[in-house]
């Protein structure tokens, strides 16, 4: 390298070095350079001077990229699927649509508004946050919760789905959310009674939410049913009693041991079903004058239990059931009454059959008659 270059090479490098005085650059940085050229030049020539000098000026430019982009207000600001989030789900940055308040209620003796939200704290993907405010506080007590992991199958509509119990005090707590696929919500309880759940809009991918809590001494909400449409295509049931544990609903015991004593729904042929909010049992008269049987069946896993009785099926239902087919060489009676079994959501029916066959398939309906579930004749008691 000529004197003349080498001149103008320092000086370029002394103007460069000018820009980030906050940098904590030797003040004999340049000799050192020199140093290392000399060395550089009297092991290699003078082609290695040259990429030496190359590298100090490539180090320097990108101290001074770095020290600008330091100073830059947009640096690691968080953004929708970014990282970098604060980790407060309810600051700006993180929230993906817009917060609702969902619901208005008096907790501990304060009036307080529910509030959900969608929200995205570090780019791993958007969770539903909710709290519990009063016009004095807005950081009340809350939580967030993971989209479910098989939330893009067909046949998962409640995308998002939490529960809380207080502590002591009786409250069931339910927030969800739901696709756009979702026409409409219905929140069964543990009495029996149905409720349409408000949804609310997220601002995100067309995703709706709800929220529904129950105080002390109320019934507890039990199932959820999603529809797509007014015709009632059912898209995804939720019972809440096997999603969140037994201990979800109250004073529940396993294997029909708390069925209900009184209500029960009677049938033709001494046929009777009783019920908890998790069981049904089944009594009927065996074939031969064999006495009384009684089957013990859970009601949180499947829609529906079905026990064969001769030449009759009974068949306990959860409510978006509507209709029974068979499919096969059998033959299915005409449909019969059909009882609410005591105080609890469940329905039930006897229906006459002839001619069953192992291969044939039960099929159960919604109101649109698409299926909800096949149940295989030989899998029948």
């Amino acid at each position: 390298m000529s004197p003349d270059a080498m001149e103008r090479l320092e000086r370029e490098l002394l103007e460069a070095r000018g820009h980030f005085d906050e940098m904590p650059v030797s003040p004999d940085a340049w000799q050192q350079n020199q140093h290392r050229l000399a060395v550089a030049r009297s092991r290699r020539g003078g082609r290695l001077m040259a990429v030496a000098a190359a590298v100090v000026a490539v180090v320097l430019l990108g101290a001074l990229v770095a020290t600008l982009a330091d100073k830059s207000p947009d640096r690691g600001a968080p953004g929708s699927g970014g990282s970098g989030g604060s980790g407060d789900p309810w600051q700006s940055e993180n929230i993906l649509g817009e917060p609702q308040q969902v619901e208005s209620l008096r907790l501990d003796g304060r009036d307080m508004a529910h509030e959900l939200v969608l929200t995205d704290t570090d780019g791993s993907g958007p969770q539903l946050c909710d709290r519990f405010t009063t016009l004095q506080d807005d950081s009340g007590a809350g939580g967030c919760t993971p989209r479910q992991p098989d939330a893009d199958d067909s046949s998962v509509a409640v995308d998002w789905i939490s529960g809380t119990t207080g502590s002591g005090d009786g409250l069931h707590g339910v927030v969800a959310a739901v696709d756009d696929r979702v026409m409409k919500v219905q929140v069964w309880m543990d009495n029996g009674d149905m409720t349409l759940a408000q949804l609310h809009p997220t601002g995100w991918e067309g995703t709706r939410m709800l929220a529904f809590t129950a105080p002390p001494g109320a019934p507890v909400p039990q199932r959820l049913v999603a529809y797509s449409d007014a015709s009632g295509t059912v898209l995804q049931a939720v019972d809440l009693a096997h999603l969140f544990g037994m201990t979800w609903l109250p004073n529940q015991r396993p294997d029909c041991a708390g069925v209900q004593q009184v209500g029960a729904a009677g049938f033709a042929g001494g046929i009777t079903v009783q019920a908890s909010s998790i069981d049904a049992q089944i009594s009927y008269t065996g074939t031969g004058g064999g006495g009384t049987r009684e089957v013990c069946r859970s009601m949180t896993e499947a829609p529906v239990a079905v026990v064969r009785t001769g030449d009759r099926l009974v068949l306990v239902m959860a409510p978006e059931v509507a209709a029974i087919r068979l499919d096969g060489q059998g033959r299915l009676g005409p449909s019969g009454l059909v009882e609410q079994v005591g105080t609890t959501m469940w329905r039930a029916t006897v229906r006459p059959v002839q001619d069953l066959r192992p291969e044939d398939t039960l099929e159960f309906l919604d109101e649109s008659g698409a299926v909800l579930q096949r149940l295989p004749v030989r899998w029948i008691i």
